[in-house]
């Protein structure tokens, strides 16, 4: 008859001393390292989650009311405070107080004063405001704001951001190098929503060419703190076949009074041309109320009397050229919501060697005219003799809504200096307030007129 089997728990010792004496072999070392960095990652990863859990089970041990932040809300208009909102009144018998100790951590670090605004609302007043494009992390210290029996079960880590650092646009024109033909420098402006320092941009600012192995140097012209900054490229030489560079500002840029980057690379395409063919990169039909303009974008730089042989407009209508580097510029007896057919002859040459190869065709329409209606002419006062007739101007405005007010004899002075409801240029604004005069008529008037017609 067998022994029986040892109880389990005297076996444990002998199998971790066995699996101590065991000869370890490399992937088994190299499999427990890698089991230990997992769980290691994932309990960083739920670090949040698993403190929440773990503070929950301790309220309900310990009988304590459970506390937690609901909302953030950031003074987004003048950056002045920053509330955070509880799902507790925390706050009573304490609001308007300043708090020192500080129930928080800021950072980067932020001068300010920590108040009760109301009896859930917990208010950060920088010094100065919060800067523009700026981000704070909010890291609370539960122990100094929980009153006795609460226990804090939701995330001490906030993130305060105020609006976002943009690019707003590049606006780029094509120059001839000084030197070499077939060269051409990209001069423009660098548009953003904040100032920029240009020490700043000046390394994290490239143009990149894919005919090139190394990024092309850019300048940058403006040498002070600005919303727009200017630059210029050096010489990118024109090649047989048009290709696409790419101005690219690095995504870690901020501006210069905050601490919040791009995020994500900003990329611009610029095209470069060919240096033997011609081609028609845009056209563009801007309305006028006396004389309209066609604006046709070539790869090169062009000549306006070149550019007129080859030219043709149907229908007809009278019309004068002029170029600007690239752009060729057509004004004229155009019809604002009319359509014309746009033809450029095969073989216009531009000012470098490059050639329309094939006839360009398209159909350009002239949008309508803007709506507008205006005085005719300008000035401050009515004569009280005469007609007393005011002329109106319109276009595309079928009624207007007119009213007239009367200020008082004794109100004039004060009105035109302090009433902060006229304008020099565009005269009169806005409601009077009865104590300065009061309104002697109001009536909508048939401006009537043909489309597009001033009248």
């Amino acid at each position: 008859m067998s022994n029986p089997s040892p109880d389990s728990r005297d076996q444990v010792p002998s199998r971790l001393v066995a699996l101590v004496r065991r000869k370890w072999h490399w992937k088994d070392v190299l499999i427990a390292v890698l089991g230990l960095l997992v769980f290691s990652l994932s309990a960083y990863a739920f670090r949040e989650p698993l403190s929440a859990a773990f503070a929950r089970f301790r309220a309900g041990a310990e009988g304590g009311e459970e506390v937690a932040v609901f909302d953030v809300v950031l003074d987004r208009q003048n950056r002045q405070h920053v509330d955070i909102l509880f799902d507790h009144p925390l706050g009573e018998g304490q609001v308007g107080t300043i708090l020192d100790p500080p129930p928080a951590t800021i950072t980067p670090a932020l001068g300010g004063t920590w108040k009760w605004q109301d009896t859930n609302a917990l208010r950060f007043q920088p010094s100065g405001g919060f800067p523009v494009a700026s981000q704070y992390e909010v890291a609370l210290i539960p122990e100094r704001i929980l009153g006795e029996g609460l226990v804090f079960t939701g995330e001490t880590e906030l993130t305060v951001k105020t609006d976002p650092f943009l690019v707003e646009g590049v606006d780029v024109r094509e120059e001839p190098a000084l030197e070499g033909r077939a060269r051409v420098i990209f001069r423009g402006d660098i548009r953003f929503n904040y100032p920029v320092n240009p020490e700043t941009l000046a390394p994290l600012v490239k143009l990149v060419d894919p005919d090139r192995s190394e990024p092309v140097p850019v300048t940058l012209e403006t040498d002070w703190h600005n919303n727009v900054i200017g630059f210029r490229t050096d010489a990118v030489e024109k090649k047989p076949d048009e290709r696409t560079a790419r101005l690219v500002i690095a995504k870690d840029l901020t501006p210069a009074e905050g601490n919040s980057p791009l995020g994500k690379d900003f990329v611009q395409e610029i095209p470069v041309g060919s240096s033997l063919k011609l081609a028609v990169w845009g056209i563009e039909a801007v309305p006028g109320p006396r004389e309209s303009t066609i604006k046709v974008r070539f790869s090169s730089p062009i000549s306006a009397a070149v550019a007129e042989k080859h030219f043709r407009l149907e229908p007809a209508v009278p019309v004068r050229f002029s170029a600007e580097r690239n752009e060729l510029v057509v004004t004229g007896e155009l019809q604002p919501g009319s359509s014309y057919k746009v033809t450029i002859g095969k073989g216009m040459p531009a000012t470098d060697d490059a050639v329309l190869q094939e006839e360009h065709t398209a159909t350009v329409a002239l949008p309508d005219l803007e709506p507008m209606v205006d005085f005719q002419s300008q000035g401050m006062f009515l004569s009280a003799s005469g007609n007393r007739t005011l002329a109106l101007e319109s276009v595309n405005v079928p009624k207007v809504r007119m009213a007239i007010d009367r200020v008082y004899l004794n109100n004039l002075f004060f009105t035109f200096q302090y009433g902060g409801f006229y304008d020099y240029d565009s005269g009169y604004f806005g409601g009077l307030s009865h104590a300065l005069g009061d309104r002697l008529k109001e009536v909508t008037l048939d401006v009537g007129g043909a489309k597009n017609q001033r009248r």
